[in-house]
């Protein structure tokens, strides 16, 4: 025990201080690593969840004594129970987000129910559903819908429409886009009967107006904007079609295209029915022939001895006595079916009325005697080649009366000739940039970090630490000269004050 104090002595309270100190920064050190690498790796259960949900979601997993830990609006577990947790969470309807679909009538008496509770709970399983469908879009974290679906009365001739309301909740940092919002709209109106388009409104939880139901005026501007946008990706075709070619003859930013295209907007439906007299044929014939043979008695003439009761005519032959009526009557009905052909014509919108095509090709450029940049005018050879080549490519037709103008003009621009001795120079110029920032690297090393690494790693000595070293080696081989001076020392008087 004297031994180890003494050791701690010689060492000192500064030396001392800082081994303990350490030896305690080590053992925390080793307490930490046990205890990460012991430590589970946690995954996210379920991130971005409603507070009132997430509290269940806890209870639940206290129950079931699952680690977890909360972050913010996430919920971490262990890795390895993220989807056996998931299933059993969901056996128990956690988390539900307080949406209902079609399973709601499968909880209900559907004998015992009135029509008017039937809606109701029609109503909220379909905004249910839709809510659902509408939440897998990424970006949105919770989707609430209201659907006014009107009922019609009895013998009523007004026929009402359906319309919606859509309140949307998107994550921090993101932002739904137009056509993401045209979506929405499309899918409610689409699964919901009478529904049309402009009757969705859409809007976000900070109460801003994503979509609303469209005007007539707002019909026609939307309507204008899309002519707009498809005459914009036509030219736009039309231009990367020409530049590709142009680009492969006369060089990256060597010339200009600017196309403009009419479109014809119009939309026709017509129907035509063409009939060929020679072609027809007998659809329906008839025919009916009657006879009539008939004898008639001839009228005597009328005398007095005829009248007389008593009297009795002389029998005559029945030729004399009666008249033969003979009759025919012959009738057909012919049905003659002309043959014909019906067409239907539907003329679509979009197509092409008219193009304007405009070509401007930068010329050549070299150098003359006085070693001046020269232009140099491409051929008409060249410019002509160039010209049924975009003709080609842009479907040119002179029918349509299309225009195209392609010129050979000099470009506005600086032209960079790369010859031998400019390359040389940049490269020079490089490798120098390249030497001056490693001459800054090393100066900064040998003269900023150098003395700082010699600052914190020299240990500072007492300057009185070397002569006593040298008075003890004195009296440690010369004892006799040391007990000399010693006894000098004590028999010198001492000084005056």
């Amino acid at each position: 025990m004297e031994k180890i104090i003494e050791m701690m002595k010689k060492i000192g309270i500064k030396k001392l201080s800082l081994i303990i100190g350490c030896s305690i920064l080590l053992i925390v050190a080793i307490i930490f690593t046990i205890l990460t690498v012991t430590k589970p790796v946690m995954g996210v259960l379920f991130s971005d969840i409603e507070p009132n949900e997430g509290g269940k979601v806890i209870e639940k997993l206290k129950s079931l004594n699952i680690h977890h830990d909360v972050e913010g609006h996430k919920i971490l577990i262990p890795k390895d129970d993220i989807a056996r947790i998931r299933m059993e969470l969901a056996q128990e309807g956690l988390p539900n987000g307080h949406t209902v679909g079609f399973e709601l009538f499968e909880k209900t008496d559907v004998l015992g129910t009135t029509n008017n509770l039937f809606d109701i709970n029609y109503t909220r399983a379909l905004e249910g559903e839709l809510a659902r469908s509408i939440k897998t879009i990424q970006g949105i974290l919770s989707v609430r819908i209201h659907l006014v679906l009107p009922k019609r009365e009895l013998f009523s001739r007004d026929k009402l429409t359906p319309s919606a309301s859509v309140v949307i909740r998107q994550k921090p940092g993101t932002h739904l886009s137009t056509e993401q919002v045209q979506a929405i709209q499309h899918l409610i109106a689409s699964s919901v009967q009478g529904m049309s388009f402009d009757q969705v409104a859409v809007i976000d939880d900070k109460g801003g107006l994503l979509a609303k139901g469209v005007s007539q005026s707002q019909k026609i501007s939307e309507h204008f904007k899309y002519q707009q946008d498809m005459r914009t990706q036509v030219e736009t075709k039309l231009i990367h079609s020409v530049e590709s070619l142009l680009a492969k003859i006369v060089g990256q930013d060597q010339y200009r295209v600017e196309i403009t295209a009419d479109l014809d907007f119009d939309q026709l439906s017509s129907t035509s029915i063409i009939y060929d007299p020679d072609g027809q044929v007998i659809k329906h014939s008839q025919s009916s022939e009657e006879g009539n043979d008939s004898l008639d008695p001839k009228i005597d003439t009328v005398t007095i001895q005829n009248n007389l009761p008593h009297y009795q005519p002389h029998h005559k032959k029945s030729s004399d006595t009666h008249t033969q009526n003979t009759s025919t009557n012959t009738q057909e009905d012919i049905d003659y079916e002309i043959s014909n052909t019906t067409k239907n014509y539907v003329k679509e919108i979009g197509a092409i009325k008219r193009l304007s095509v405009a070509v401007m090709v930068d010329g050549l450029y070299q150098k003359n005697a006085n070693g001046n940049l020269e232009y140099i005018a491409r051929s008409q050879s060249d410019l002509d080649k160039m010209t049924q080549l975009i003709k080609t490519a842009v479907g040119f037709k002179d029918e349509r009366g299309d225009m195209m103008s392609v010129v050979d003009i000099p470009f506005t621009k600086d032209v960079i000739i790369h010859d031998p001795i400019t390359t040389e120079s940049f490269l020079w110029f490089k490798m120098m940039e390249l030497l001056i920032i490693c001459g800054a690297i090393l100066g900064a090393s040998l003269f900023l970090i150098r003395p700082l690494l010699l600052h914190l790693f020299s240990t500072k000595t007492d300057p009185e630490e070397p002569s006593i070293h040298k008075v003890k080696t004195i009296v440690d081989t010369q004892p006799d000269q040391a007990v000399s001076v010693l006894r000098q020392w004590m028999n010198s008087p001492p000084p005056h004050a």
